[in-house]
């Protein structure tokens, strides 16, 4: 563990900054951590080799700076563990989500974060370059470019490929030119597993080189990864690591109370806040609201002013959404895993665009 020299507050080894105030970490300790083991020549996980300071294995993903840090904060006598053989194993049937009644309301536990471990694959390899982002050039664009991460190459025949947890491809789903209607109770093991799947959730309209997706209307939409600063619309959603999150533009804000004829309501003065960040913790259930009035606000785990300390899908800086000449932004700070919007109504598609469908990420497939 490491301490913090501003509040004393005990931290992993893997943390830069503190989990309680947010002060950096004492530089030395952390060198002093990562020095008590000597790095894998191998992937402790698939045996890839690995070259010192790489912190992510290029062959299966994992993390191998997390793993030394574990190795690292050990106790003395812990034996360190031996790095598998990578043998030829058939692929783990996907495991059913745990569905819990309570109070009338389903409750699926544990299906989201280990769906959501899926998105990771989306690291250092294919998340798009840290660019410097000119007040200018967001002008220029009033409308989204929502064009997916790439893939290395286009596929034989178009498909929607699910992205497995190792970032390998798992089940497919064929697609035709034309008109492919998606959801769940097809017969389309993929969907058929998700709860957060509707029976008609989404078109994909196939068209060669490109497509265009459709939203059919349903509870949990589609999101779509950004590659590039995006304009909000009041009401807009955001994926975030495991957090869902709907922007509120005060001056289109809908009032609560209404004002009678020739009566002002009181309220309190609104100061220079603009807008607010709604987190949704279910079925029409709003949890924190986050009042946004500066400039510019950092969406992270570890550093910034909208924090998620206890997820651990959000980079400790991942996004932030921030404020240029009367119009709203949100960007994607090059995170790990990725900053995804919900659809409006509809939005076109490339090879390799990065969906998520209910609660599991997609690949699309091209000719």
């Amino acid at each position: 563990m490491i301490t913090c020299n501003q509040c004393g507050g005990e931290n992993q080894p893997q943390f830069k900054f503190c989990f309680h105030c947010g002060a950096p970490l004492p530089a030395a300790q952390l060198a002093q951590v990562a020095a008590k083991v000597q790095w894998p020549d191998n992937c402790p996980q698939c045996s890839a080799a690995v070259a010192e300071g790489q912190k992510f294995c290029g062959s299966c993903g994992f993390g191998v700076e997390k793993y030394v840090l574990q190795q690292a904060s050990a106790p003395a006598a812990a034996a360190p563990a031996a790095a598998p053989v990578a043998t030829a194993t058939p692929a783990p049937e996907p495991r059913a989500a745990v569905v819990e009644e309570y109070a009338g309301e389903v409750e699926v536990q544990d299906f989201v974060e280990e769906v959501l471990e899926e998105v990771s694959v989306i690291e250092e390899a294919v998340a798009p370059p840290a660019t410097s982002t000119s007040a200018s050039s967001l002008r220029a664009s009033t409308s989204p470019n929502l064009a997916g991460v790439p893939s290395s190459a286009p596929a034989s025949e178009p498909s929607l490929v699910f992205v497995q947890p190792n970032g390998q491809p798992g089940d497919s789903v064929p697609l035709r030119a034309g008109v492919n209607v998606l959801g769940r109770n097809q017969g389309i093991e993929a969907f058929d597993r998700d709860p957060y799947v509707a029976p008609e959730h989404l078109e994909l309209h196939v068209d060669g080189a490109t497509a265009l997706v459709i939203d059919s209307g349903s509870p949990n939409g589609v999101f779509l990864r950004l590659t590039e600063p995006v304009r909000l619309q009041h009401g807009d959603e955001l994926r975030v690591g495991k957090e869902r999150l709907r922007y509120v533009a005060l001056d289109e804000e809908e009032p609560r109370l209404r004002s009678p004829k020739g009566v002002h309501v009181l309220g309190s003065p609104r100061g220079s806040a603009w807008g607010r960040l709604l987190r949704i913790t279910g079925a029409e259930r709003i949890g924190e609201a986050y009042l946004l009035q500066q400039r510019e606000h950092v969406l992270a785990r570890e550093r910034g002013d909208i924090l998620f300390p206890y997820d651990h899908y959000v980079s400790g800086r991942h996004a932030r959404i921030f404020r240029e000449e009367g119009v709203t932004w949100f960007e994607d700070l090059n995170s790990s895993n990725g900053s995804f919007l919900r659809i409006r109504e509809r939005a076109p598609l490339t090879h390799g665009s990065l969906l998520l469908i209910g609660a599991q990420p997609f690949r699309l497939q091209l000719t």
